[in-house]
């Protein structure tokens, strides 16, 4: 065994120990075995104290697939308590709330459990891990704070009752479901949906992914398993293929000689960004006309493939933005533009697109009775059936619970609001009746596109235009969902795409919808503590054909924008090879990483502290990136969604 270059490590985690515990049981054992002071181990997907089975361990380089074992589904065997409530719903704490169980039956339970399979939106338990405004909920729980906590998509595979007792109102259920779940969360809302309470008694991962209980060490018997074991030592294999930039090296003194890499901080991506070179519009031309009263006008075309771009070369570690004389020398001052990346490809490349497609997102009401102006930001429809939407809402402080509001001066389409979700989020019930297709059509057409707020807030007139909405698509887009667009996506013109193809060009599409995440501050200064919300992806067969089939002849694969980076890194097998997926991701990608798809990635020039700068920065090399944000600075690039683009290859 290699625990330095990687291995995974399953074990059966024992009642009343946390998750942490049984990790830093399993690496002071590790260590002591290897005769070194630290080494890598991480955890994919934590336990409670009072839950047990099988709890996955990576060490070494493989704590680098940790998320790619998170999304393995998993299987519990949960016992239920029904007719009482605890506040953590397990019993870390004592049942503060009775309730009757008469109606709950076998036959009742077996029917509300169908109701749980599925894609489902589950609110965590107050007593977990999820953070609010940077702390733990059981921190703030256990202070006696109120927490609320934000609903998150889950997916329930199957729900199986193995047992029921009338006399002692326990049911023993099984449970197989994806990442995120809380087993506590459904007994929670299995009570609820009985019109009784649940908590809790016994929890057990009986799978995660391909480790089975049966198979799993135990804690007792792990020494003795570790003396057994034949331990490799490759101090080449241990040492990093490239050194990083000094000051991102941590010595850590020991036998092998070890070097690890400190985790960025946020503040490593700051830089001064001028007001003037955020971009507001798309890169465009102007024509000056005269009117038929001989008055002149202006009006603006849009010219999606003619924004500057910037070509980093990683291997030689050498930037370039000029254009190039007839013999090869660049010519000071006059940039490269977006449809001069076609000179960095060959026939057979292929290009990976993101064709997920914006929607009207953005509304305007008033609030009934008030008739106070409120802004609705829709995020994503919850049930097509009840027209339930999740939503984003200003001024929050004005809109609760109970509140209607009215969107279009005829009083047809109306909203109530029905659960608070967040402090500004909310879910919304549309008083619309007529068939979906009709209501998705008159919504939309009270919308805005929906704009980021550092373009809106800076303009002249804070309200979207139709041409916004042609602006702010790709010309690919064909799958609906997203809230903001693939900004590298929008450098793309059909004139462009035609050469592309007439070169030989291969196009590969996948599907990510891209949320309002990317756009939130980070609150923490350590970037292992952030966390990203879920986007719904798909990654086809047509597509991981075309993108593998394109790896094995050795050619390029481009990956356009970090949404598309994003999803292939989901997706991507340990064969490096891209594999079909249909669920969600929340991957969060900043230095150091390393990639298993994509080659070649093209870009915006996004804001200081930004996940997408991360993620760049991650692609490119940190020192390489910042200093081509310097470059771009200092020759005025524009920065953002309608900014310039910034190629990056491997040569």
């Amino acid at each position: 065994m290699n625990f330095t270059k990687g291995e995974v490590i399953a074990i059966n985690k024992p009642l009343g120990m946390t998750s942490f515990g049984a990790l830093a049981f399993v690496r002071n054992r590790i260590c002591k075995r290897l005769g070194v002071k630290r080494i890598k181990i991480g955890h994919a997907g934590t336990l409670d104290p009072l839950a047990t089975g099988v709890l996955v361990l990576c060490t070494g380089r493989l704590t680098k697939r940790i998320e790619e074992f998170q999304l393995h589904g998993k299987e519990y065997v949960a016992t239920l308590q029904f007719g009482a409530t605890t506040p953590s719903y397990d019993m870390e704490h004592p049942v503060n709330e009775t309730f009757p169980t008469d109606a709950i039956t076998r036959e009742s339970l077996e029917q509300v459990l169908t109701q749980f399979v599925g894609d489902i939106e589950q609110i965590p338990p107050t007593f977990s891990a999820c953070k609010v405004n940077g702390l733990r909920a059981y921190d703030l729980r256990r202070k006696g704070a109120d927490v609320e906590l934000k609903p998150k998509h889950i997916r329930i595979d199957s729900i199986e009752l193995m047992d029921f007792s009338p006399e002692t109102m326990q049911a023993t259920i099984r449970v197989a479901c994806g990442k995120g779940t809380y087993i506590r969360a459904l007994a929670r809302d299995i009570g609820r949906a009985l019109q009784s309470g649940a908590y809790l008694t016994q929890l057990c991962r009986t799978k995660s992914g391909d480790s089975h209980i049966e198979n799993c060490l135990s804690l007792d018997t792990f020494d003795e398993w570790l003396a057994q074991q034949t331990i490799e030592t490759d101090d080449d294999a241990q040492q990093p293929s490239q050194t990083p930039h000094p000051s991102l090296i941590i010595p850590t003194p020991n036998k092998h000689n070890i070097f690890y890499i400190a985790d960025m901080k946020l503040s490593q991506f700051k830089f001064k960004l001028p007001e003037e070179q955020i971009a507001l519009y798309p890169h465009s031309i102007y024509r000056e006309f005269e009117n038929d009263n001989g008055e002149k006008e202006t009006f603006r075309i849009t010219r999606r493939d003619e924004c500057r771009l910037m070509v980093l070369h990683k291997k030689s570690q050498t930037i370039e933005m000029y254009k190039k004389d007839a013999d090869g020398n660049p010519i000071e001052g006059e940039f490269l533009d977006f449809r001069n990346i076609l000179d960095y490809f060959d026939e057979h490349d292929t290009f990976i697109f993101n064709d997920t497609k914006v929607f009207p997102a953005r509304l305007y009401g008033t609030k009934e009775k008030t008739d106070a102006k409120i802004e609705v930001f829709l995020l994503r429809e919850l049930n097509e059936e009840m027209r339930l939407w999740d939503v984003l809402v200003e001024p929050a402080r004005k809109i609760r619970i109970g509140n209607k509001l009215f969107f279009d001066e005829s009083g047809t389409m109306v909203a109530e609001v029905i659960d608070n979700t967040t402090s500004r989020g909310r879910t919304l019930r549309f008083l619309y009746d007529c068939p979906h297709d009709e209501f998705k059509r008159e919504l939309y057409a009270l919308g805005e596109a929906p704009l980021p707020r550092y373009i809106i807030d800076r303009r002249d007139n804070p309200h979207g235009t139709e041409e916004d909405f042609d602006d702010f698509q790709c010309i690919f887009a064909k799958n609906e969902g997203a809230v903001t667009a693939p900004a590298t996506g929008l450098h793309f013109s059909r004139e462009l795409m035609k050469r592309m193809e007439i070169r030989g060009i291969n196009f590969a599409y996948i599907t990510l919808h891209c949320g309002l995440g990317n756009f939130h501050d980070i609150e923490v200064e350590d970037l292992t503590k952030h966390k990203m919300d879920s986007e719904q992806m798909h990654i086809g067969a047509e597509a991981c054909k075309i993108v593998n089939d394109t790896k094995r002849a050795g050619h390029h694969v481009c990956a356009v924008g970090t949404s598309v980076v994003k999803a292939t890194e989901t997706a991507v097998g340990t064969d490096g090879m891209l594999k079909e997926y249909d669920g969600w991701t929340n991957k969060f990608i900043f230095p150091p990483y390393d990639f298993g798809l994509a080659d070649t990635m093209v870009s915006n020039f996004y804001h200081p502290y930004s996940t997408l700068l991360m993620e760049t920065c991650a692609f490119g090399g940190y020192d390489l990136v910042m200093e081509a944000y310097n470059l771009a600075v200092k020759h005025g690039y524009m920065f953002g969604s309608y900014g310039d683009s910034l190629l990056i290859l491997n040569d």
